[in-house]
Parts: C-alpha cells; structure tokens; sequence
C-alpha cells in the first residue's frame, strides 16, 4: 500500500492519521481502484522524501500539513485526469462548496503538475 511510502520517510508522522487521510480522501473523491493507483504513482519516494527534508526545520505538525496538503492535492488532481468532464466538474462544486479556498490553491498548485512520466502502463 502506497500509505508506507509516505510514512517511512518521517517516524513521528501520525500514521494512524495519515492513513485516515489517505482512506477518507479515497472515499470522499469515490475513487476507483485505477484512481487509486494513479494517486499512488504521483506520491513517490522521492516526492515525499522532498516534502520531509524541505519541512525538517519546523515543526513536526507543519511537516505532517505538508504532506497531507500534497495528499489533497494529488488526489484530487488525479480525479480530474481520470474522470469525465462531468464527475470533474461536480468533484470541483462539492470542493467550492466545502473547502472555500481549495479549487483556488489547486489551481496555483497545478501550475507545475506533479511528473507522470515515470508511470507506464
């Protein structure tokens, strides 16, 4: 499960909390197993390597944001690349909706989109 790419990396990380995370993420996106892997892909050693390192000198409650805001947003850019324009378009109302600022920073996030290279089918 891709949960222990992002836990091993930083021992404190709450990792029953992370692990909800990545649990509620999936089920509040209703991602399909291709989603899911996709996501998965997305969050590589070395990405979550980087989110660590470049959060080491603060705190530990600042690192684990770091690496679920990454979380966030991968998962929900993984939902607009999988999905049809209109499972797209009412994930991005139910996040207006919910989340106020979240569609706005995705977008400032999605300037520079996560590689996707490395994955083969």
């Amino acid at each position: 499960m891709f949960w222990t790419i992002v836990i091993k990396f930083y021992e404190p990380l709450e990792k029953v909390a992370l692990i909800r995370d990545i649990a509620l993420l999936s089920q509040l996106l209703m991602m399909r197993e291709l989603e899911v892997v996709f996501w998965a892909a997305l969050n590589t050693d070395e990405e979550i390597k980087a989110i660590v390192k470049r959060s080491d000198q603060e705190s530990e409650t600042r690192t684990t944001q770091a690496v679920r805001s990454r979380l966030v947003m991968t998962a929900y850019y993984t939902k607009g690349k999988l999905s049809g324009q209109r499972a797209e378009d009412a994930i991005r109302e139910f996040f207006s909706q919910n989340f106020d600022e979240f569609v706005g920073k995705h977008a400032a996030w999605s300037r520079d989109p996560p590689r996707t290279n490395h994955i083969t089918p």
